[in-house]
C-alpha cells in the first residue's frame, strides 16, 4: 500500500504549484517544495494524475490512497468527484 499526495489542476503546472503551495503551509517552511513535488507527488490534470499514480502501480502498489491537496480557487467536492469517476476507474 501506498499514500500518494494528489493536486488536480487545470493543467500539470497549476497542479504542481498549488501541491507546493500545500506542502510548505503543511510543514510550514520556506523552502522550494517543487523539487519535492515533482519527485513524490502526483498532479495536474485527470490524465496526468492517472499517470503518475501508474507508475506506483506498476511498481507493485496494491491499495492506493489519497491525500488530495485543492487549490482554494477549485470545488473540493468536485475535486473529490473527479478522483471517484475519472482516476480511480482506471485502475480497476
Amino acid at each position: 500500500a501506498c499514500h500518494v499526495s494528489l493536486t488536480l489542476g487545470d493543467s500539470k503546472e497549476e497542479g504542481a504549484q498549488v501541491a507546493a503551495k500545500a506542502l510548505g503551509g503543511q510543514y510550514k517552511a520556506g523552502s522550494d517544495w517543487r523539487v519535492l513535488v515533482d519527485k513524490y507527488c502526483v498532479y495536474g490534470t485527470p490524465k496526468d494524475c492517472i499517470g503518475g499514480v501508474r507508475k506506483y502501480v506498476d511498481a507493485g502498489a496494491q491499495y492506493v490512497m489519497f491525500g488530495l491537496s485543492s487549490n482554494p480557487n477549485r470545488d473540493r467536492a468536485k475535486d473529490v468527484e473527479i478522483v471517484a469517476k475519472e482516476i480511480m476507474p482506471a485502475f480497476r
